[in-house]
């Protein structure tokens, strides 16, 4: 659902298979490594004020960051719930288990 809804928000990507690629690359880099990254098959990622939300050439990411966050915060205003924490209705609260660690939910924690 995340890549058919991104494509919404930014129908200039133009295809699933680009927007994991930029998922990739922005997300992935900047949340992680605190860096663009750049990958086997992109040669390279910027961000540049005078580019559209985003654009690819086919090589290389060009993001305005100003653009990108205006259309992310737009959509976020326009319908809070969904976005909301823990306590929203339509996000369960996630659990961690303490015998595995892995993360999840589980309907039968209180």
């Amino acid at each position: 659902n995340f890549y058919s809804a991104f494509l919404k928000m930014f129908p200039s990507v133009k295809d699933e298979g680009i927007v994991k690629r930029f998922w990739d690359v922005y997300r992935n880099g900047l949340l992680h490594q605190a860096t663009l990254k750049a990958g086997d098959t992109i040669l390279g990622a910027a961000v540049h004020g005078g580019a559209q939300d985003i654009e690819f050439d086919g090589n290389v990411f060009t993001v305005s960051a100003i653009k990108f966050s205006r259309i992310v915060v737009e959509t976020i205003e326009k319908d809070f719930p969904t976005f909301e924490g823990g306590g929203s209705p339509k996000h369960p609260r996630s659990q961690i288990s303490d015998s595995t660690g892995r993360s999840g939910w589980n309907p039968d924690i209180k």
